[in-house]
C-alpha cells in the first residue's frame, strides 16, 4: 500500500521540526532508477541566486547520513527549485511566493500549497496576523544524497525567521524554524496546507491522515506527536474545503518571545533515566555519529544503554550493554571504526570494543575484558584510543591509605582483547585527592594525560610513545577536576574548563613544540559554579565548538565557535532554550565532527524520569574522504630481482602523494620512498630490489593522501605479502666434444655432441643435409640428466668429395633451447676407401690391422668387409 506521512516534531521550547514520508507500492529504489537523471551540482556548494535576499542564519544545518536511496534528482527553473528524493517530489518556489508544492512519485499533486508562517497575537483573544514576508530562498548541496533549502522571512523591523528544509534521499524531510524576535509578542507557528488532494481525513492521537489507508494508492499524514510529547497540548487544528481539495490549519502556540531573543530548532528526546547523572561528566564522551546513525550512550539508572537515530529526532529502543546505575561509571570512545567503552565503580575496570553497524546493532570484537588495576578500586574511567589503535584508560583509584590518585593503563593489544602493557598501570602523580584523568590521543602513538581536582590546576604529562615527560600545569585552577574537556589537533591539545573562584569558562591550548600551556582565554565570565563546558573539533577545518549551559540565562544552552583560519572566536550563540535543565554539568558531546555533525547530549527535568536530549550543529563538509586503492599487483616474486609494487589510486578531489612501506623479509615495515601523485586517479608504482633469500615473506603497503590532506593507510593495517621465489632457468644447454667416427662416402657415420645443463636436459633434434645443401631436422629424441651425449648415426652420401653439414638443437627441462650449432653447422668432406697392402684380422671386434703404403692402421670393420670382399 502506498502512503505518505508529514510529521511535525517539536523537541524543546520554541523548537519545531517537520517530517514528510511517502511510500509506494512499487519498489521506490527501482522506480527511482527508472526516472533518475543526475542533477549536476557539485557537492558542499551553496547556491544563492543573485536576485534573492539572503540574510545571515544561525549555524543550524544538517548533513547527509548514510542513506539507502538513490541520489537526489535536482532541477531548477526561474520560479522554483525542485528536488526528487525517492519518497516524493517537492517544488520550493522562489522570491516572495513563500510556498512549496508536494507531488507523489508518479507526478500527482498531493499538496498544492504548503507554507509555514510566523503569526503574532494582534488583538486578544484570537486575532492573529502574520509577521514577516518571504524574501527568497537559497539551497545547498551537501552531497548527492542530501540538500538543504532555506526560506527567509523578515518584517524589516528587527524580526527575522527562516524555515530550513533538510532533504535526504529516501528519508523524511525535516524542517527547522529559527526566529529572532525584534518585538516582544505572543507568537504561534501556523502550518497551512491548502489543496490537499485526498479528501477524506481522520484526526487521532496527534495526527491527521488524508486519504484511506486501507484503499487509496497514496495517502498522507501530518503528525505532531513529538510536539505533544515535549510541550503537551499546544496544538490547535481545523479543516475546511479549499481549491483543489482540502485545507489543514495546524497551529503551535509558542507563547511570549522577548525582543532580542533568538529561538532555534531542534533538540530531540533520546530517552529517559531515573538517575540525574545519566550523562555525567564533561571529561568523558558518550556520543558520536557513525554509519548513518547518531549514537547516544547513557545510564538509565539500572544499565548502561544506547539508542540510535538516523535523523537525530526519532530514536530506537534502548539496548542494554551492562549493569550501570550511574553515568559517571563509564565512558565511550569512537576511533572512526570501533566503539570502545570502559566501566568502573570502585572496582576493576571492564573494557570492550565493538563495531557500530548501520542497522543500529554493535558487533563486539570479544567478550567484555577485565582490566586489573593495582587495588581494583578504580572509578571515573575515561577511555580513548591512540593513533595506533591501542586503547588507554585514565582513572582514579583508592590506595591502601584510602586516598584517590590518578592512573593510566594501556593495552598492548589492539584487537579487542585487553592485555596490559608492561609498565602500566602508571601513577601520573602522587596527588591524593580525588583526581580526574582524561587521556587525549596525539599522533604516532603519543598521548597527553590531563588530570586535576577541585581547587587545583589542570596538569598534564606527555607520553612520547616510549616514556613520560615532566608534569606541566595551567595558570588557573579548576572548580572541579571533572569540569574539563579536551580535544587534539595533531600533537597540540585544546582544553576548556571551569575556573575556580570567578567561575569563568577558560580555553587554553597545549603546545607540543614547547610542552606547555599557552595564554588562557575567557570564553564566558561569571557563569554558575556548575557550568561545565565541553569542546569538539572539526578535523576538516580545525574549527572548535565549545558548549555550556545555564548562563547568561538559566535553562539555556550556548556555544562559541573558534574559526581556525582566522584565529577568532565568534560571538556567543544562545542555541537551545529549555524549561528545566537537570544540571549545567550534564553536557557531553562529540569528540570531533563526524559526517559534518557536531552533536550534543544534555539532560532536562529536575525530577525523575529525567529526559536525555540530543541536538546537533552541522558543519559543511569539505573533502574528508581519503583516496581509495585497488588493483594491487607485483610484476614478479623472484628473489634478488627488481620488483614493481603497484596500486591504483582514486580520489574525488585530487591525489597528492604516496609513501611506499616495505619490510623486505625483515618483519618490520619501513617507509623507504615516496612519489607525487596528481589528478583524481593515478598509479603508485614502486620498484625495489627484493631480498635474495628464496622462500621468505615480503610485506608491503602504501600510504597516500589527497590535496585536502586526507590520508589512506589502510593497506598498512593488513599489508600485501608474497613469498620470494627462485629465479627461472634461462640458461640453455651447452655442447662440446663434437665428433664423427668416419667420413667414408656411403658408409654409416656417427655424429656426436656432448651436452650439459645447469638444471636438466630434456632432448635434442638432429639436423643433417647429407650433401644436399639443405639441413633437414629429425624427430625430437629425449635426453636426461645434466650431462649426456646426442649420438646419431647416418649412412652418408656415397659421392666422394661432397660436403656434409650437420648440427643439433637441444633443450632443457625449463624449455631453453640451444641451436647455435645450426647457425654454423659442423662440416666434413666425404672420402673414398683406400685399398690396404694387406690386412690381418687380429680378432678385435669391429676392427682389423692393415698396412697401407708402408703405414700401419687399425681400421674399422668396414675395411675388413671391403678387403675380404675383394
Amino acid at each position: 500500500m502506498s502512503r505518505g506521512t508529514i510529521k511535525l516534531a517539536g523537541i524543546c521550547t520554541f523548537l519545531l521540526a517537520l517530517f514528510f514520508f511517502l511510500y509506494f507500492v512499487s519498489n521506490p529504489q527501482q522506480e527511482a532508477r527508472a526516472d533518475y537523471q543526475a542533477g549536476g551540482i557539485e557537492e558542499n556548494t551553496t547556491y544563492t541566486p543573485s536576485f534573492e535576499f539572503v540574510p545571515t542564519v544561525n549555524a543550524e544545518n544538517s548533513t547527509v547520513a548514510s542513506l539507502t536511496g538513490l541520489p537526489i534528482q535536482f532541477s531548477e527553473t526561474a520560479d522554483y527549485v525542485k528536488l526528487n528524493f525517492t519518497m516524493f517530489v517537492v517544488e520550493f518556489y522562489k522570491g516572495t511566493a513563500g510556498y512549496n508544492k508536494i507531488y507523489d512519485k508518479t507526478g500527482n499533486v498531493l499538496v498544492y500549497d504548503d507554507r509555514i508562517v510566523l503569526e503574532y497575537l494582534f488583538k486578544a483573544p484570537d486575532k492573529w496576523k502574520q509577521r514577516g514576508t518571504p524574501t527568497g530562498i537559497n539551497y545547498t548541496k551537501i552531497n548527492d544524497y542530501h540538500y538543504e533549502v532555506t526560506r527567509f522571512y523578515t518584517d524589516y523591523l528587527g524580526t527575522t525567521y527562516n524555515v530550513t528544509y533538510i532533504v535526504k534521499s529516501d528519508s523524511p524531510m525535516k524542517i527547522k524554524i529559527s526566529l529572532e524576535s525584534g518585538q516582544t509578542d505572543t507568537y504561534r507557528i501556523a502550518w497551512y496546507l491548502s489543496g490537499i488532494t485526498k479528501l477524506n481525513y481522520v484526526e487521532e492521537e496527534n495526527r491527521v491522515t488524508f486519504g484511506n489507508e486501507d484503499q487509496d494508492n497514496e495517502w498522507i499524514t501530518f503528525d505532531w506527536a513529538d510536539v505533544y510529547q515535549s510541550f503537551g497540548n499546544i496544538t490547535q487544528t481545523s479543516y475546511e474545503d479549499a481549491a483543489n481539495g482540502k485545507k489543514a490549519n495546524i497551529y503551535f502556540n509558542i507563547g511570549i518571545v522577548n525582543a532580542g531573543q533568538t529561538i532555534t530548532v531542534d533538540p530531540s528526546i533520546v530517552g529517559t533515566s531515573i538517575t540525574k547523572f545519566a550523562t555525567s561528566y564533561p571529561f568523558q564522551r558518550k556520543t558520536f555519529y557513525a554509519n548513518g546513525r547518531f549514537w547516544v550512550f547513557y545510564s538509565n539508572g539500572t544499565n548502561m544503554v544506547y539508542r540510535t537515530s538516523t535523523d537525530g529526532v526519532t530514536w530506537s529502543d534502548a539496548t542494554a550493554i551492562r549493569a550501570c546505575s550511574n553515568g559517571l561509571y563509564f565512558s565511550i570512545w569512537f576511533d572512526g571504526t570501533y566503539l570502545h567503552y570502559a566501566y568502573a565503580s570502585t572496582s576493576s575496570i571492564y573494557y570492550r570494543r565493538g563495531t557500530p553497524n548501520a542497522d543500529g546493532t554493535i558487533t563486539w570484537s570479544a567478550a567484555e575484558q577485565t582490566v586489573t588495576t593495582l587495588y581494583n578500586t578504580a572509578n571515573l574511567p575515561m577511555v580513548s584510543v591512540d593513533s595506533n589503535g591501542y586503547p588507554w584508560i585514565g582513572y582514579r583509584e583508592y590506595g591502601s591509605d584510602y586516598y584517590q590518585r590518578p592512573y593510566v593503563v594501556k593495552s598492548s593489544r589492539n584487537d579487542g582483547v585487553w592485555q596490559t602493557q608492561s609498565g602500566f598501570p602508571y601513577l601520573l602523580s602522587d596527588i591524593a585527592d580525588g583526581v580526574v584523568v582524561s587521556v587525549i590521543p596525539l599522533t604516532n602513538g603519543k598521548v597527553l594525560a590531563l588530570y586535576s581536582y577541585g581547587g587545583h590546576y589542570l596538569k598534564a604529562r606527555l607520553w612520547t610513545g616510549s616514556s613520560w615527560g615532566s608534569e606541566i600545569q595551567t595558570s588557573s585552577k579548576l572548580v572541579a577536576g571533572y569540569y574539563h574537556s579536551a580535544v587534539a589537533q595533531s600533537d597540540d591539545v585544546h582544553a576548556v574548563f571551569l575556573k575556580s573562584d570567578t567561575y569563568d569558562i577558560i580555553y587554553v591550548k597545549y603546545s607540543y613544540a614547547t610542552n606547555s600551556f599557552g595564554t588562557e582565554t575567557t570564553l564566558q565570565a561569571n557563569v554558575t559554579p556548575t557550568t561545565a563546558p565541553v569542546i569538539s573539533i572539526d578535523p576538516n577545518t580545525n574549527d572548535l565548538y565549545v558548549f555550556w549551559a545555564g548562563y547568561p540565562t538559566a535553562n539555556h544552552i550556548y556555544y562559541r565557535k573558534y574559526i581556525a583560519s582566522t584565529g577568532i572566536w565568534e560571538p556567543t550563540v544562545d542555541w537551545i532554550t529549555e524549561v528545566a535543565l537537570t544540571g549545567n554539568d550534564c553536557l557531553t558531546n562529540f569528540y570531533r565532527a563526524y559526517g559534518g555533525y557536531v552533536g550534543l547530549v544534555y539532560m532536562n527535568s529536575t525530577v525523575s524520569p529525567y529526559q536525555i536530549k540530543f541536538a546537533y550543529l552541522t558543519v559543511l563538509v569539505g573533502d574528508i574522504t581519503p583516496p581509495k586503492y585497488s588493483l594491487n599487483s607485483t610484476n614478479s616474486t623472484l628473489a634478488g630481482t627488481a620488483v614493481s609494487h603497484n596500486l591504483y589510486w582514486q580520489d574525488d578531489t585530487g591525489l597528492s602523494y604516496a609513501i611506499f612501506s616495505f619490510d623486505n623479509c625483515t618483519g618490520t615495515l619501513q617507509n623507504i620512498t615516496g612519489m607525487s601523485l596528481s589528478g583524481t586517479s593515478a598509479w603508485s608504482n614502486f620498484t625495489v630490489v627484493i631480498n635474495s633469500t628464496v622462500g621468505c615473506q615480503i610485506r608491503w603497503c602504501v600510504y597516500a593522501n589527497d590535496t585536502s590532506g586526507n590520508w589512506n593507510g589502510t593497506s598498512c593495517e593488513n599489508p600485501f605479502s608474497y613469498q620470494t621465489t627462485p629465479p627461472p632457468d634461462t640458461i640453455p644447454p651447452t655442447y662440446s666434444l663434437n665428433s664423427t667416427n668416419s667420413t667414408l662416402a656411403g658408409t654409416p657415420v656417427s655424429h656426436n655432441l656432448y651436452w650439459q645443463d645447469n638444471v636438466g636436459l630434456s632432448g635434442y633434434i638432429f639436423s643433417f643435409d647429407n650433401c644436399t645443401g639443405t639441413l633437414v631436422n629429425d624427430t625430437w629424441v629425449p635426453m636426461t640428466g645434466t650431462g649426456n651425449w646426442s649420438n646419431v648415426t647416418k649412412i652418408i652420401n656415397s659421392t666422394v668429395g661432397c660436403q656434409i653439414r650437420w648440427c643439433v638443437y637441444a633443450n632443457d627441462t625449463s624449455g631453453n633451447w640451444n641451436g647455435t650449432s645450426c647457425e654454423t653447422p659442423f662440416i666434413y668432406i666425404t672420402t673414398s676407401v683406400v685399398v690396404p697392402n694387406f690386412c690381418i684380422d687380429l680378432g678385435i671386434r669391429d676392427y682389423i690391422f692393415c698396412i697401407i703404403g708402408g703405414n700401419k692402421y687399425v681400421l674399422p670393420i668396414v675395411y675388413k668387409w671391403y678387403v675380404w670382399k675383394e
